[in-house]
């Protein structure tokens, strides 16, 4: 009795075998006659006969079926079996012995074997005999509700109860297994509201004309059958990389997204039995395990490396898969590419940490205000300008720091800068001791995160030195003026008066300022010292403004260089040239403008 490849065997109430078919048999290496009249234990394997014992103490206490799975060794390989245990009922409905059917399960990864251990769950079965001479049905044993229309007491009734493309399977099914003295295994649909689909599941054996039959309520298998399904599809089609071991690391199963991250070909993976994950990672390891043995997962981030040997980083969530017996049986790791994720991140950390190092190291005070005028943040330059501490700075309004805008004029300035993007503009902060500061603010809006970013430098000493400078200037044209309103007969008497009430107030100036101020001031002097011997043509026809720059040109100045020195933009400084060629009266000749002036230079 061979049939759909079940292996099949009936044991008496002493737990030795009476009947076995040949596949059963095969299985042990041996033949049924060899096997009858024995038990268990006097086929070597004590564990799984001690485990075989349990099970059909089970079954003959209670008299209630038993399903389990069963993990053996068989010709060389690992295999699983689900295997079903009903009460041996006789003829005179007398239990005597056991009725074990064993289905082959192997191919089937864990999930299939925790499906056939959890199936078993609150089920409910009913074990038959049925005449099929007679076609009635003997019921033996129950537990819950299976057929919820009607109690069918024969065949034909029973067969009323199925879809109309499941009536007769059974009935034919029968029929030819009484005839052989086969087995037989059939799963019918009954009539159901279609929301809630029932199955059941008919195991049977025959000897003689009667039949002992196991049925069970399978809708919760079946349901999980399917989604055992969309398991392995999201198992096969995920972008993740996902890969099955052992609870020692070695590989069973892996996905084709695991093999493209490794950089291996779309095709089977060859899998060995000793592959190790960490291998050479014995801390890795062990820090992950002992991390799943008591959370029962571990997730972080891993480095892991190519088949070609160049490493990437992997997000890696690792899951235990529990046995029976509550040991770890399987680990189901998940790893997801996010070397792009992480090179990012390590760049965006490179450009804060250079950006902290800036605003750490700049002559310049960082702020960042929200926009209400809170200071948010602040660097140690901008604490220092104003005397304040780090604590004391963050949450201070800027209006509390600010003397030249009031609230009102404050909001205007700020929806100016949050319109155009960026303003510099000039104020005055007072410190935390009273006195004020010039300051020249850069403000930029952050319209992402709605915040404003501002350097502040202090010019307090670059304003003081431009007022010492703007009436040094006034003191000048004074002097000038003077002197020419007076009429002075002696050139050399003017110069004497400037150098003694001038010169030393230049010399004194030029101490405390900017380059470029210095430059200025040098012009000056030179200016000072031209004075006597400036040509009376070129005073008469120029300009003040004019004969600096005629006096620039002639000592060999070009209009860049005067452009910077007097703060005039290259179009302004061209103009100027044309005036001075045209009072000239050289505006129509191509002759050099330097050549000119110094002409009128040389002619005294």
């Amino acid at each position: 009795m061979n049939e759909n490849g079940l292996r099949i065997c009936i044991k008496d109430l002493s737990r030795k075998y009476i009947y076995c078919n040949e596949l059963f048999a095969a299985d042990l290496g041996m033949d049924v006659s060899d096997i009858l009249g024995r038990d268990d234990f006097d086929f070597g394997d004590r564990s799984a006969a001690e485990e075989f014992l349990r099970h059909d103490m089970s079954v003959l206490e209670s008299g209630k079926p038993v399903i389990s799975c069963v993990r053996r060794d068989l010709r060389g390989k690992e295999c699983f079996f689900k295997v079903s245990r009903i009460p041996y009922i006789t003829g005179n409905s007398e239990l005597s012995g056991i009725l074990a059917i064993s289905e082959e399960i192997n191919g089937e990864l864990f999930l299939r074997e925790r499906l056939v251990e959890t199936s078993q769950e609150a089920e409910a079965f009913e074990i038959w005999e049925i005449d099929s001479t007679e076609g009635s049905i003997f019921k033996h044993e129950s537990s819950g509700n299976l057929f919820s229309k009607s109690e069918p007491g024969s065949l034909k009734e029973l067969e009323a109860l199925f879809h109309r493309e499941d009536r007769g399977k059974l009935t034919a099914r029968i029929g030819a297994c009484a005839r052989t003295e086969g087995s037989f295994r059939i799963q019918l649909r009954l009539i159901e509201i279609p929301e809630d689909q029932r199955w059941i599941e008919l195991f049977g054996i025959f000897r003689g004309n009667k039949a002992h039959v196991l049925i069970s309520d399978t809708s919760r298998q079946v349901r999980l059958e399917k989604t055992l399904l969309l398991y392995e599809q999201a198992f096969a089609n995920s972008i993740a990389g996902i890969i099955l071991t052992d609870s020692c690391g070695a590989i069973i199963r892996v996905n084709d997204s695991f093999i493209k991250m490794m950089g291996g070909q779309n095709k089977l993976f060859e899998i060995s039995e000793k592959t190790d994950i960490l291998a050479e990672r014995r801390e890795d390891w062990l820090r992950i395990m002992a991390e799943i043995s008591r959370n029962g997962f571990w997730k972080g981030r891993l480095s892991v490396t190519r088949s070609d040997g160049k490493p990437f980083m992997t997000f890696l969530t690792v899951n235990r898969i529990m046995s029976e017996e509550d040991s770890i049986d399987y680990l189901l790791w998940t790893f997801l590419d996010i070397s792009e994720k992480y090179n990012l991140e390590k760049k965006i950390k490179s450009l804060g940490e250079q950006f902290e190092a800036f605003i750490g190291t700049t002559m310049d005070g960082y702020w960042l205000i929200d926009e209400g005028g809170s200071i948010l943040d602040c660097n140690r330059r901008a604490c220092d300008m104003l005397g304040f501490s780090r604590e004391e700075m963050i949450g201070k309004n800027v209006g509390e720091i600010d003397v030249v805008e009031d609230r009102e004029a404050l909001e205007q300035h700020i929806g100016i800068v949050v319109e155009s993007g960026s303003d510099i503009f000039k104020t005055k902060h007072r410190k935390k001791n009273g006195d004020l500061l010039d300051i020249q603010v850069s403000s930029t809006y952050w319209a992402e995160k709605k915040l404003f970013i501002g350097f502040v430098r202090d010019i307090t000493d670059i304003e003081k030195n431009k007022k010492e400078l703007e009436e040094l200037n006034i003191a000048l044209r004074i002097v000038i003026e003077s002197e020419r309103s007076s009429n002075l007969t002696s050139e050399k008497n003017m110069n004497l008066t400037l150098q003694k009430t001038v010169i030393p107030l230049l010399n004194q100036l030029s101490e405390s300022c900017s380059d470029n101020q210095k430059e200025i001031i040098r012009l000056v002097k030179d200016s000072l010292n031209l004075v006597e011997s400036y040509p009376a043509e070129l005073t008469a026809l120029l300009t003040p403004k004019e004969l600096q720059i005629a006096q620039m040109i002639y000592q060999g100045y070009v209009s860049k260089e005067i452009g910077n020195v007097l703060n005039m933009s290259g179009r302004t400084v061209e103009n100027y040239r044309q005036a001075i060629r045209k009072k000239l009266r050289i505006e129509d000749s191509s002759e050099n403008l330097n050549n000119i002036i110094a002409g009128y230079f040389n002619r005294m």
